[in-house]
């Protein structure tokens, strides 16, 4: 009769394989869990408050840019204002 069965090396390391196959699926699992996406839904959930955190940075941003636009505008146009009046003056003084 023929023996079929893989040589002893070669069990060792299907032996190998395996162990090493599950153990990264205990550490697939783990990882989940530690980030919260066991399962579809608490996925999408997280996946849902990314995007409103996002949508909060951006609202954040454009309004403190918004802001800092009205600032530098204010201050152009007290600059224009302060140098009409000194060429005003200028022109009056000569």
């Amino acid at each position: 009769m023929i023996d079929f069965s893989p040589p002893v090396y070669a069990r060792s390391l299907l032996e190998s394989v395996a162990l090493f196959e599950a153990d990264l699926e205990k550490v697939s699992d783990r990882h989940a869990q530690l980030i919260g996406h066991v399962n579809k839904k608490q996925k999408i959930r997280y996946t849902v408050g990314l995007g409103w955190k996002v949508d909060r940075a951006d609202s954040k941003y454009r309004l403190g840019k918004h802001q800092l636009d009205s600032v530098s505008n204010e201050r152009l146009h007290r600059k224009a204002k302060a140098i009409a009046s000194w060429k005003r003056r200028v022109a009056n003084c000569c």
